[in-house]
């Protein structure tokens, strides 16, 4: 229900850029009830990489997942550069009807990305480029 969003509140599209509503409601909040615009975010990254937030504890890989570290609540990856070396990146992605998003991290050199799209095409790949570039 778009009643439940501030007016001028982006609309998402499919793949193939059909219009899709936003999930809204209480049903589903675990899976897309948080609302932010990239300027929230971007605050969040940057307290994250200043260590200025509780639980960062949940960035630590606990375990193997494939190649990747999974942790409480982030999955790290090491990433290839254009150098042909790599990087560790830390990140978490998610989706909602017609929305995508993408927070990658590299602790290392102290740089962030996100990626928001209004498109239910992931926008990983080409954010994971720029934070390993």
């Amino acid at each position: 229900m778009r009643g439940d969003l501030r007016a001028g509140a982006m609309v998402g599209t499919t793949r193939r850029g059909r219009r899709r509503e936003a999930w809204v409601g209480e049903g589903i909040a675990p899976a897309g009830g948080v609302r932010a615009t990239a300027a929230d975010v971007a605050r969040l990254a940057a307290a994250i990489l200043a260590g200025g937030v509780p639980g960062l504890a949940a960035l630590e890989p606990r375990t193997t997942l494939e190649r990747d570290g999974l942790g409480p609540a982030w999955l790290t990856s090491q990433v290839p550069t254009p150098g042909g070396a790599s990087r560790t990146i830390t990140w978490h992605n998610g989706g909602t009807g017609g929305f995508r998003s993408y927070l990658g991290l590299d602790r290392e050199r102290g740089r962030a990305v996100v990626a928001i799209s209004p498109r239910a095409s992931a926008p990983d790949r080409a954010a994971r480029a720029w934070l390993a570039g």
